[in-house]
């Protein structure tokens, strides 16, 4: 079982971290939009984050992948975790998109470098693949699955819905922390941004000065983290 990280939870917690300097529920901005559910523009939000986040954390995953060159010695990756999502394969037949290729085997206990046989990988394709076809052990560094999925009825998350082998993080970690804070940055931001672009007479200006003076805190917070961060993820992503 691949463990997740729930929208569910990202959400109970986002949430109550923005009580804390008086921002009322979050859904009453959400709600402005009449292209997205407020739950949509969480997502989105989540997701554009951890984009940012994982820049410096990426996925370092060995898959075992079937895989099978065409005539020109070509084989193209396709994410197909979706159909693990629905249950139509299993956990082993997954196959995620490297970002980066770091090796490829027939043994999980020692995966080759590609630089040694000369493969040329440019997302999502191997060039110059002159292996036989066959399940390889594929390492690399990959982006972290994001599942959308709401209640037809309510519009709430799934339990689903989430962020994928993000799911065994403590709070206590420092790794989900920042990916956290990313999050509540994504989202004051998207506030501050109402506030420039629409008339909110309901809400005392004070409110958005103290979201300000946060957000800005916690964004040099998080950027001297990344930049102390090992920059393997950032390079090679």
């Amino acid at each position: 079982m691949i463990s997740v990280l729930k929208l569910k939870d990202i959400e109970k917690e986002t949430f109550n971290r923005t009580t804390l300097i008086a921002i009322p529920d979050l859904y009453e901005f959400f709600d402005i939009s009449d292209r997205y559910t407020p739950q949509e523009t969480l997502f989105n939000i989540v997701k554009l984050a951890l984009r940012d986040w994982e820049t410096y954390n990426p996925l370092f995953l060995t898959l075992k992948i079937y895989l099978r060159p065409d005539i020109n010695r070509t084989f193209k990756f396709e994410d197909n975790f979706k159909e693990y999502i629905k249950g139509t394969i299993t956990e082993d037949q997954i196959t995620l998109v490297p970002s980066t290729l770091l090796g490829l085997s027939f043994s999980n206990t020692y995966v080759l470098s590609p630089m040694v046989r000369s493969i040329k990988y440019v997302p999502p394709y191997i060039y110059g693949l002159y292996y036989s076809p066959g399940r390889y052990w594929v390492n690399g560094l990959y982006k972290y699955p994001i599942y959308e999925e709401y209640d037809k009825v309510s519009k709430d998350f799934t339990d689903k819905c989430g962020i994928y082998y993000l799911g065994n993080y403590s709070e206590s970690d420092s790794t989900y922390q920042k990916l956290m804070d990313q999050i509540y940055v994504g989202v004051g931001n998207y506030l501050l941004g109402l506030k420039k672009n629409l008339s909110l007479p309901d809400f005392p200006i004070e409110l958005f000065q103290a979201l300000e003076e946060d957000v800005q805190k916690v964004q040099s917070e998080l950027e001297n983290w990344y930049s102390n961060s090992l920059p393997s993820g950032q390079y090679l992503m």
